[in-house]
């Protein structure tokens, strides 16, 4: 009975190494450490009952029990362990652990590496009950590839990229300007808008400003202006050049007067309004470049174009056909003045059309009323009952006659005998003289015009 005990003892022994080196589970061997200990104990019994007196129908009925009862033991034990080994080829049915077990199996030193992995397991704390060996020998895979310095990822990892850069474009038009500016500035920028600063344009107009409107009389933007950009811009210049029509009356009454207009960027011309004139009861008037023109080049409240600066007289006048034939003597008369004049040391007199025109119109009111006098003074136009000078702006003082004849030396003659009349020829006063000759109802009729310009 008891070597039967021994063999089976040796046989369960074998039986067990054989489960415990195929299971590399931690836990399976725990259990058949357990179980070895159970069995040595029950060995190390059976060799100390040897050495003594031994009751053997009483050791053969304790050996029967005990081997009842090791034998329920171990057919417990083989049933856990053929659950374990059912359970451990269910875990064996996953191609790469089943070949795994293989070569653990073939190899001790394949075996080994598997127990230190295993222990490397314990240590990292992945003690669970994942029976999962594809998990573990991933894990173990990646434990071994950060042992490995040489699969290492480097530390330096690729740059960020550059943003692209958009450029936008600020352009210039000198829009009809003479002059000198940079055709365009550009700005760079990563976003959707830079800023930029408008120069100033160099040129003889004068330089107001910048506009996007290239028609534009005023600008919105300056020189030294910074602007935004988010689109390419094209700027105008808005220039300016003034020109001044300079508007003499010549006797009109209505002064000097300045106007001005001005051309604005690719226009060449600009508009000014020629005044009205006091009209009196001259047959014509309106405007020359001529003082003494006779001829009117622009009527009254005409629009001029103008790209100059310019001067224009008033002219105002009579139908001088009756005056026209006589203007010779009109002329002789005037050079007599000069000569007497200069005969005793004073200037020469300026001939003015103004006045020439002026006294055509004095001659034919005196020729309506020769007579005619206001208050005693004769020199009262019977028009309006005003002073003789509000002919004309210029107007000073007057001489006039009535003769038979058209002679000049008769009518300058008469005017010597005259005090008043000679006052009036050499007068220091004076600078300019206007005379008119014609003849109205069979008698010739002079008036002299005597002026300060």
């Amino acid at each position: 009975m008891k070597e039967k005990s021994v063999l089976l003892f040796f046989a369960l022994l074998s039986t067990i190494l054989l489960i415990y080196f195929s299971i590399p589970n931690f836990l399976e061997k725990e259990k058949i450490n357990a179980l070895l200990e159970k069995l040595n104990f029950s060995s190390e019994k059976n060799e100390n009952n040897s050495g003594g007196k031994v009751d053997f129908e009483e050791d053969d009925k304790k050996d029967n029990e005990n081997n009842n009862d090791d034998s329920q033991k171990e057919n417990e034990e083989n049933n856990n362990n053929n659950d374990d080994q059912k359970e451990n080829e269910n875990n064996n049915n996953n191609d790469n652990d089943q070949k795994e077990d293989e070569e653990n199996n073939n190899n001790n030193n394949d075996q080994k590496e598997d127990e230190d992995n295993n222990d490397d397991q314990k240590e990292n704390g992945d003690n669970n009950n994942n029976d999962n060996d594809q998990k573990e020998d991933d894990e173990n895979n990646n434990d071994n590839e950060e042992d490995n310095p040489s699969k290492e990822e480097p530390d330096n990892k690729p740059e960020d990229p550059i943003p692209s850069k958009t450029t936008f474009h600020a352009y210039f038009n000198v829009n009809g300007a003479d002059g000198i500016t940079p055709a365009s500035v550009s700005c760079e920028t990563t976003g959707n808008s830079c800023t930029v600063t408008l120069p100033k344009l160099e040129t003889t107009r004068e330089f107001l400003g910048w506009s996007l409107n290239k028609n534009s009389t005023s600008p919105t933007l300056t020189a030294g202006s910074k602007v935004t950009l988010s689109t390419n811009r094209t700027y105008y210049a808005i220039t300016r050049k003034n020109y001044t029509v300079t508007i003499m009356g010549n006797g009109s009454f209505i002064g000097s007067q300045k106007k001005v207009c001005s051309i604005y960027n690719t226009n060449s011309t600009c508009q000014v309004t020629l005044p009205d004139l006091n009209r009196d009861f001259y047959t014509s008037w309106g405007y020359n470049s001529n003082p003494n023109s006779a001829s009117i080049d622009y009527g009254i409240n005409t629009t001029l174009n103008v790209n100059s600066d310019q001067t224009l007289y008033a002219i105002r006048k009579i139908e001088t056909s009756d005056y026209d034939k006589y203007a010779n003597v009109a002329l002789d008369v005037f050079n007599k003045i000069n000569s007497l004049r200069t005969s005793k040391g004073l200037s020469a007199l300026n001939y003015s059309k103004s006045l020439e025109l002026s006294a055509m119109l004095r001659l034919s009111e005196i020729a309506q009323d020769y007579n005619y006098t206001v208050n005693g003074d004769r020199h009262i136009r019977i028009s309006n009952n005003e002073p003789f000078y509000t002919v004309n702006e210029f107007a000073y003082g007057e001489n006039y006659f009535r003769g038979y004849g058209c002679d000049a030396t008769y009518f300058h003659d008469s005017f010597v005998a005259s005090s008043s009349h000679l006052e009036n020829m050499l007068s220091t006063d004076v600078n300019i003289a206007g005379i008119s000759v014609g003849v109205k109802g069979g008698q010739c009729y002079i008036v002299e015009l005597f002026g300060i310009q």
